[in-house]
Parts: C-alpha cells; structure tokens; sequence
C-alpha cells in the first residue's frame, strides 16, 4: 500500500493540514481511528472498510 501526502495550496492551507490518499491493497481488514482533537473527514473510493470502536461518547 502506498501512501502519498500534500499540503495543500493557499488559501486552503489555513485550514487543511493534510491531503493524503492510499494506493493499493491494505494489509489490514479493518481500520481504527483513535480519538483525535481535531475533525478529521474519510472518503473512502474502495472497497468498504469494516470500523473498530476504541472509544464511545455517552450523550446524557
């Protein structure tokens, strides 16, 4: 799997830290996302990945 990363250009780059895109067959079946203080948006092109919860939130 290859992983290709870019900052992208002005004015983008005030509020974008990172553009990336995975290229190939994961090694992995399933794909976990620790917790992270900031917003992080996954547009997944391929085959479905099944998700692994480490973390829940409790809305009460």
């Amino acid at each position: 799997m290859e992983y290709v990363s870019r900052v992208p250009r002005p004015p983008l780059d005030g509020l974008i830290d990172d553009l990336y895109h995975l290229e190939g067959v994961p090694p992995y079946a399933r794909l976990t996302l620790p917790p992270m203080p900031a917003a992080l948006l996954i547009v997944n092109l391929g085959a479905p990945f099944r998700t692994a919860r480490i973390w829940s939130v409790s809305l009460k």
